[in-house]
């Protein structure tokens, strides 16, 4: 889907991976009961969406990617979300308006 030439750009790929994969995790699977075995395959998913967007062999170890700081897991993203819907994402103006 990407390469030098045609198709998609890295950038443009980790965009279209936040819109499709992570922002279902984020506002879904905060509500649901997951098991270990449900996070384990959660975070396979985001790990192996991450390295085709990044243009990697799949087969790549994992280390790397998260020693690029692209990668959250799946636990990560649900304590984010559910911190936000706690305490918001900041405070009000003067006028009350976030």
């Amino acid at each position: 889907m990407a390469n030098l030439n045609h198709g998609l750009k890295e950038a443009d790929l980790l965009k279209l991976q936040d819109a499709l994969i992570i922002s279902r995790i984020r506002y879904a699977l905060p509500h649901c009961t997951l098991t270990n075995q449900h996070h384990e395959r959660i975070n396979t998913l985001i790990r192996k969406t991450t390295k085709f967007a990044l243009g990697v062999p799949i087969c790549t170890a994992n280390t790397h990617l998260e020693n690029t700081g692209l990668y959250v897991t799946c636990k990560e993203i649900i304590a984010a979300h559910r911190h936000n819907q706690l305490y918001g994402f900041g405070t009000p103006n003067q006028a009350g308006n976030y």
